[in-house]
C-alpha cells in the first residue's frame, strides 16, 4: 500500500467515523459500566494468577456485568479454550462446556470440566495438558485461517508484553485489571 492509498483510507475512516456517531453513545455506556465494576474485577483478579501458556482474557461483556464473580475467557494460542469463574470468596471455577469438541479438534484435548475448582486435580490436569502441548509443539489438528489469526494475534500480544528484548520496542498491549482486554472498535 502506498503512502497515498494509506492516507486515503485513513481519511475515509474518519469521515465515516463522524458521520456514524452512534458508536459513541454505546462506547460511552462501556465505559461507565466497565468504571462502575472494576472495583469486582480488582478484587476478583487479584485472587487466582495465570498460568501460560493459558491466557486469560476478560471481554466486555463480562467487564459490564462482573458483580461477585467475573466471567473469564481462558485461550491457548488465542482460541478460546474454557471459562474461568473467578469468585471474590477464592471458590474460583472452570468449565470447558461450549468448548468440549473445539478442543477436541483443534488440540486433541479429551478432558472435559463442568464446574471444577481451579485449584483442583481436574482444573490442574487441563491446565497440564496445554503445558505439554505447548512444550511439545503439536500442530494444530486444523488449520483454519481463524486459528492462524487468533495464534497470531496471542503471539503478538505475549510479544509486546515482554519487558526486555523486545523485537518492537515501545509498544504495550491493552490490559485491564491484569488481564488481556479485547476491545472492539467501530470499524
Amino acid at each position: 500500500m502506498s503512502k497515498e492509498e494509506f492516507e486515503l483510507v485513513v481519511e475515509q475512516t474518519q469521515r465515516v467515523l463522524k458521520e456514524n456517531t452512534g458508536w459513541r453513545t454505546r462506547w460511552a455506556g462501556y465505559a461507565s459500566n466497565i468504571r462502575d465494576s472494576k472495583p469486582n474485577i480488582e478484587e476478583v483478579r487479584k485472587r487466582f494468577r495465570e498460568r501460560p501458556p493459558l491466557r486469560v482474557y476478560l471481554n466486555i461483556t463480562s467487564a459490564q456485568k462482573a458483580k461477585s464473580s467475573v466471567n473469564f475467557d481462558l485461550r491457548y494460542r488465542g482460541q478460546n479454550v474454557a471459562k474461568l469463574k473467578g469468585c471474590k470468596d477464592g471458590k474460583h471455577k472452570l468449565s470447558t462446556k461450549g468448548y468440549y469438541e473445539r478442543n477436541q479438534r483443534y488440540f486433541r484435548c479429551n478432558i472435559r470440566l463442568s464446574d471444577e475448582a481451579w485449584d483442583g486435580k481436574k482444573a490442574g490436569e487441563f491446565r497440564k495438558f496445554f503445558k505439554d502441548h505447548d512444550r511439545k509443539r503439536i500442530p494444530n489438528a486444523s488449520t483454519k485461517k481463524k486459528n492462524v489469526e487468533h495464534r497470531l494475534e496471542s503471539q503478538f500480544l505475549t510479544e509486546f508484553s515482554t519487558l526486555e528484548h523486545k523485537a518492537i520496542r515501545n509498544i504495550k498491549p491493552v490490559r485491564f485489571c491484569g488481564v488481556r482486554f479485547p476491545m472492539p472498535t467501530p470499524i
